[in-house]
Order: structure tokens, then C-alpha cells, then sequence
């Protein structure tokens, strides 16, 4: 830890004419748990936790990279996300951590295995960050394939996640939309699902998890459908694909309250808050949880 930032382990090694295998060893694997144990100002700066993550990788940019200390696994997450469990870090440390944890261990979302036996609160800040990553990105993807209201949408769902009320997110693209993500992430960390069946290529769709309702909004002129996650219709989060029908079920939660033949939202009048306005009540009367209306508009 205290040597330069600039100088990488691996250059350590080769000074010393070590192989690899000396990372495994006893000692090596002890000074590492002793390493995680450095204050939580040490452990909330970029250098300690790029150094951190450079050497818990073992095989780096091989098709063998794996986590080098399974043993320490939530010692090790535990360290690097400890310091952000109450409050925000800086974007740069945010972007690095979630580069450095998803290569490691996985999306800890739906890739269980890779976070086993980490601490429940470790978990829950990278999923929460990961959540947040998915709507920017499906927000950005709007951009790029020009959805007119996208900003309307993105001010209404971020006013609900940066209220805490949105628990998690999805994404199911078509083929354009994929395209345009793979613009956007161009390290392909984020995981995401394609949808199969008839649609425009440049459709997408954001699911989202506030309390017990799964919502799925759909992009270009699509509509917000919503359902109880307990009914057998619900689409799943975190699958890799989904047929049509699955995104467009049938639902007891009717936004247009018998008026019309599809339950769905259309998005009408944007620039008036009208669906936003409905899609708030709906919420709210479903959900108990109430935004103010000026929270979810863009602000002129």
C-alpha cells in the first residue's frame, strides 16, 4: 500500500523475479486481510482502492482473471463499500468500484454466487448503485435513439429512486436500443435482456420494483403497465431474454380505471405533467408513497 500508484504489482513482482503463484501463498494471503483492515479514511481513497482491487485479481485480463482471495470475499467488500453505506461517494470512486466489483464477483442482482457470504449491507449499496447505473442507462439510451419524451421520463422515475422508493431495475432491449447501450457502456459491464417477438428494433423497456408492483415502461410510444410482482403474469426480473407477451400482460392494475381496453398508460401531454400526474396517483393510491408533482417535472 505504500508504494507508488503509479507502480503496479506486477512490476514488483517481475523486480523481484517472483512468479504468480507467490500472490497465493500464506503470507500474501494474511498481508491482504490485514490490508482491508485500514481505516475507513484510507479505505474511502481512489489509490487504496484501485491498489485493493489490482490485488485481488489474480490472472489479470486472462480467461482465467478470478477473484484471488475467495476466503476474504466480504472482508474485501465489505472494506471498499463500508465507507458509502450512509452516504454518496464521488463519481469517479462510485464508476471504479462498480468496474473493479462486476469483474470481480458479478452483478450482485442476479449473480448470487459471486457475492456469497457477503454482508447483506455491502450487497445492498452495489445493488443500489447498480440500479441507479441501469436507469441512466436506459435513459441514455432514449437519447441516442431519439424518444421524444425521454426527459420527461427520466426527471419522473429519478425523482422516485433518489426518494429511495424504487428498489430495483431492469432493462429489456430491442435490437437498436442494444446497439445504442453498446455505445454508451462500451466496456459492456451492464447486464441487460433483449426482448424477442415483433417490435421496432429501437424499442425498450424499464422495469422497475416499487414495493410489492413491478412497473414496465415502454419507450416510443409505448405505454406504463403495472403489476403485483406476486402475480403469476409478472415477469421476472434479471432474465436474459423476454418473449413479447411477457412485457405485455395481463394486469388487474388498470392505470385508465376501466376506460379503456388497455390497462396501459399512454404517455399524453408531457409538457402538462398529465401522465405524470396519473402515474403519480396511481402510486400513490397503490403504494402509499407520494412525490410532489414538481419533483417530476423537468424544470423549464
Amino acid at each position: 500500500l505504500t508504494m507508488p500508484p503509479e507502480k503496479t504489482l506486477l512490476q514488483w513482482q517481475e523486480h523481484h523475479a517472483l512468479t504468480r503463484s507467490f500472490w497465493l501463498n500464506n503470507f500474501c494471503r494474511q498481508a491482504f486481510a490485514e490490508a482491508l483492515k485500514a481505516p475507513e479514511k484510507v479505505r474511502a481513497t481512489l489509490p487504496y482502492i484501485e491498489r485493493m482491487c489490482e490485488w485481488a485479481i489474480h490472472d489479470a485480463g486472462t480467461p482465467t482473471q478470478r477473484f484471488r482471495y475467495p476466503i476474504w470475499r466480504d472482508e474485501f467488500a465489505f472494506a471498499l463499500l463500508s465507507p458509502w453505506f450512509e452516504k454518496s461517494p464521488p463519481q469517479e470512486i462510485k464508476n471504479t468500484l462498480l468496474t473493479k466489483l462486476l469483474s470481480m464477483l458479478g452483478d450482485p442482482r442476479h449473480n448470487h454466487a459471486g457475492w456469497l457470504g457477503v454482508r447483506k449491507e455491502a450487497i445492498d449499496t452495489a445493488s443500489r448503485w447498480l440500479t441507479g447505473r441501469t436507469m441512466d442507462a436506459f435513459f441514455e439510451i432514449l437519447r441516442h435513439t431519439d424518444d421524444d419524451i425521454g426527459p420527461y421520463r427520466r426527471r419522473f422515475w429519478e425523482a422516485y429512486f433518489h426518494a429511495g422508493h424504487i428498489l430495483e431495475a431492469w432493462i429489456a432491449l430491442g435490437e437498436e436500443a442494444a446497439t445504442a447501450l453498446g455505445k454508451i457502456d462500451t466496456q459492456h459491464e451492464l447486464s441487460y435482456a433483449k426482448i424477442l417477438g415483433k417490435i421496432s428494433p429501437n424499442q425498450c423497456v424499464l422495469m422497475l420494483r416499487i414495493g410489492n408492483i413491478l412497473f414496465c415502461d415502454w419507450s416510443h410510444q409505448g405505454r406504463l403497465r403495472a403489476i403485483p410482482m406476486s402475480n403469476k403474469q409478472a415477469p421476472k426480473l434479471y432474465a436474459h431474454t423476454y418473449e413479447l407477451y411477457q412485457l405485455r400482460f395481463p394486469t388487474p392494475l388498470d392505470f385508465n380505471q376501466g376506460q379503456l381496453d388497455d390497462p396501459g398508460l399512454l404517455h399524453l401531454g408531457s409538457e402538462l405533467g398529465q401522465w405524470q400526474e396519473t402515474a403519480r396517483d396511481f402510486i400513490s393510491k397503490q403504494l402509499g408513497v407520494t412525490v410532489p408533482l414538481t419533483d417530476l417535472m423537468p424544470n423549464n
